[in-house]
């Protein structure tokens, strides 16, 4: 199968086209298959169940990806797979995998259409900016006392002893993230679930790479989170996560965003592009669990309508045609307390 390995000699030996040149070329391959394969977004119905547009989605996102592949940033090369590599790489996906540890620990299993099987709950707020370690140690606490929470996902204090401002890419974001992943041990022992998987990821692989401590940090048990660049796209900063984690041991978990009203177009293209996504997540990222998500590119939120309807027929897509389990998480644009983030 293929190896990070094949992955990093594809991203110096591919074509060598313009990043403008790629991103015309997404978009035009992708509007041709939308018209080939008669996807058409309905607004009236967020959530699809007709398996024949998922399986067409499958179809075009198959089409689309041998033939696109992914941009590697650093190199201005395209990544490209055959369609043997890719369906060899959909057989060897493993099916399940375990996060956490002991008594705490919970397996995040390939969910069919329809499945029985309940999906696992990552809480927490996600890459919040905490006021302060206190407030955030009392946040994932709670978080971790309620039942239906198998894990939970960590975020940042906003500065580094209450005074200076954190930055990416700087020695402030690794001293404080590495400060938050002990938070986020503390928080779920005090809720007497030492065992629970915890998770974060920080602007820079550096920064995300030092919170992984067997003592104090992320365990091997733990996912490392690793999404490419929307869209189609990725960092040699976001392969230096793959590394780490293949060694470590850690799980990795894959996320890309098709964005509507960016080069993939409305829904009905961004929900090929999703589903691309999460090919790029199994074989460029090798990702063991991946999210063939969406974001809108004016309303920065993946739960509008349009943008559920997009998510919701990609996982279909991948739940009819693979076994590879699927995570989504949704944004609203609205805050804690308000109507709109409890609906």
């Amino acid at each position: 199968m293929i190896m990070l390995w094949d992955v990093l000699k594809k991203a110096v030996t591919g074509r060598r086209v313009k990043e403008r040149d790629f991103d015309m070329e997404l978009f035009k391959t992708v509007s041709q298959l939308v018209k080939d394969f008669d996807i058409k977004y309905d607004p009236e119905n967020p959530v699809s169940s007709s398996n024949e547009l998922a399986d067409n989605v499958w179809e075009a996102a198959l089409r689309f990806y041998i033939k696109v592949g992914t941009y590697c940033i650093n190199t201005g090369r395209v990544i490209n797979f055959t369609e043997e590599e890719i369906k060899e790489a959909l057989k060897e996906a493993s099916k399940e995998i375990t996060l956490g540890e002991g008594k705490d620990a919970v397996k995040l299993v390939d969910r069919r259409v329809g499945d029985a099987v309940k999906p696992i709950v990552a809480a927490g707020i996600q890459t919040a900016i905490f006021s302060s370690e206190d407030m955030a140690f009392k946040i994932y606490k709670l978080c971790a006392r309620e039942p239906a929470t198998d894990g939970i996902w960590g975020g940042l204090e906003s500065k580094v002893a209450g005074k200076y401002e954190i930055k990416a890419n700087h020695p402030t974001e690794i001293y404080q993230y590495r400060r938050n992943s002990r938070v986020l041990r503390k928080a779920i022992s005090a809720a007497g679930r030492p065992g629970m998987f915890i998770m974060n990821n920080a602007p820079t692989s550096t920064a995300t790479i030092s919170m992984f401590d067997r003592e104090t940090g992320l365990r091997p048990t733990d996912p490392m989170v690793c999404g490419g660049l929307s869209e189609m796209k990725i960092s040699y900063d976001e392969l230096n996560r793959v590394a780490f984690a293949l060694d470590y041991g850690s799980p990795i978990v894959t996320a890309h965003n098709a964005v509507i009203g960016g080069f993939s177009g409305g829904p009905s293209g961004a929900a090929i592009v999703a589903v691309a996504g999460g090919l790029q997540g199994l074989l460029v990222q090798q990702g063991k669990v991946v999210r063939p998500g969406t974001i809108h590119n004016r309303l920065k939120t993946r739960a509008d309508r349009s943008c559920i309807w997009t998510a919701a027929l990609a996982c279909q897509a991948f739940a009819r045609n693979s076994h590879v389990p699927t995570d989504q998480g949704d944004h609203p644009v609205a805050g804690p307390g308000t109507d709109q983030y409890l609906y």
